[in-house]
């Protein structure tokens, strides 16, 4: 019997502005919620230690995509915008793939307008 495959998500949210970046408890709590799942959370905004962790990263989570990354992703299969907007995404190569891509909804947008923020 074959070893299951254990699934990677990436949370690549790099900003300057702390309202940006995700609470402190987000990867925790997915790992706490998945822990079948494997979540990284580079910290800095490293574009190689980046491109390790997309290597065999089957979700991303984040708001922007490079041609040089997706390239690196050879696992990548679903990507989740944590914009609406998914212009940075839309590159020929992106949309050339067999990648899933999806943005916040009104569900979404109802839970994080009932959490409590920043400023």
């Amino acid at each position: 019997m074959s070893e299951a495959v254990r699934h990677k998500v990436v949370i690549l949210l790099h900003d300057e502005f702390d309202m940006w970046q995700p609470p402190l408890w987000f990867a925790a709590r997915l790992r706490t919620e998945f822990p079948q799942i494997e979540v990284v959370q580079p910290s800095g905004n490293r574009r190689n230690e980046d491109e390790q962790e997309l290597a065999n990263a089957d979700i991303m989570i984040g708001w922007s995509l490079q041609p040089d990354q997706l390239r690196a992703a050879t696992r990548l299969r679903w990507i989740y915008s944590i914009t609406a907007a998914v212009d940075r995404f839309l590159f020929p190569e992106f949309v050339a793939s067999d990648i899933a891509l999806c943005k916040p909804d009104a569900y979404t947008a109802r839970w994080w307008l009932s959490t409590p923020s920043p400023w």
